[in-house]
Order: structure tokens, then sequence, then C-alpha cells
């Protein structure tokens, strides 16, 4: 991948990454049809976008949210402060999956580069959308929010992003004898 379209629910900072290999409109408008799957299967509908002026006044991309019946407003060129909700989660994403990145890296550098940050990508993500938000007097996660029902958070299941992790061969699960047998991999989400 080189590049990603993050996605922004304004009233409850629910945020979705698309993952793209290319900046195309075709690519980022398939990132628009997952962002609208991900919401359906939320139990939310779609109503209206606002953009910066970049690919997203492509005319496909303005056609599909004529075609859905979804407003479109853009915000004035230079002015990214007119989208500001869109532009702090990215500068949250960027700063965390670096933060990321480079503890994992320092930590275990043979096994962590910057190839993995996809992955460190969608945890930043997925850790945003599931920790309280301070600004909710019921401390509900903005995916709780954006879906309207309660989520358990297990807290067992959230390592740090690289850590080591050992998976033992498939060949020794059976036996006894399991002294030195495992493969090294690394925690990726």
């Amino acid at each position: 991948y080189t590049c990603a379209t993050v996605y922004v629910d304004q009233a409850t900072r629910m945020g979705f990454v698309y993952l793209q290999k290319g900046s195309s409109a075709e690519e980022t408008l398939e990132g628009k049809r997952a962002f609208e799957q991900f919401a359906r299967e939320k139990g939310v509908q779609i109503q209206g976008y606002h953009a910066d002026n970049g690919i997203f006044k492509a005319h496909k991309w303005v056609d599909d949210c004529i075609a859905k019946y979804q407003s479109l407003t853009f915000a004035g060129v230079g002015a990214h402060h007119a989208n500001g909700v869109a532009e702090r989660r990215i500068q949250e994403l960027q700063n965390l999956t670096r933060t990321m990145l480079a503890h994992a890296h320092r930590r275990w550098p043979d096994a962590v580069n910057v190839h993995l940050w996809p992955n460190a990508l969608m945890m930043a993500n997925h850790i945003n959308n599931v920790a309280p938000s301070m600004q909710d007097p019921g401390k509900r996660s903005p995916e709780e929010m954006f879906s309207r029902t309660n989520v358990s958070i297990n807290p067992k299941h959230y390592k740090p992003f690289g850590c080591p992790v050992y998976v033992l061969e498939n060949a020794l699960q059976s036996t006894a004898a399991i002294h030195n047998k495992w493969k090294d991999r690394a925690r990726v989400g």
C-alpha cells in the first residue's frame, strides 16, 4: 500500500481507514463503498460527506454521491481547519503509527520495519475507535456511539504493536518435546 483514505464521522469521531495502492479516483471510490458497507453493518446510513478539494472532486465520486442522494460539501482551498475533525484524526493516526513503529523497531529491529506501516495504521485507528471518549458523559467509545451498541473490550486482547510472539511449529504441537522449537514472529495488530 502507498496511501490511505481516512473517513471520520463528525458526530462520534468514529474512524475508518481504507488502505490503497494508489490515489486514483477509482480506488478512492472503492474506499467510499467499503466505508458505506461498514456503516450499513453498524446500522448507519451515510447521508453526506465533507471533504477537501483533492480526489473527492472527481466526477466519479460526485456522481456516486448524487446517485445515493448524499450531500457533498468541500473545505475551502488551504482551509484545512474547515474539516478539523478529519484533519485531527489524520494527524493522530500519523503520530500513533510512527510511534508504534519506532518503538517496535527499537525493541526488535530484525523483525519490524517500515513495511509494517499499514498494520500499525490499522491498529492505531482501531485503538482510537474503542478507547473511551472523554467528551462523552458516559465515557462511551466512538464505536459504541456510532453503532449505538455496548461493546465489551477485553484488555487481554491488546498487546503492544510489534511485540514478540512465539508460534509452535505444527509438527510439534502434538508432541511433548518442544525444546526451542518455536518460530519468532512479531505481533502486528
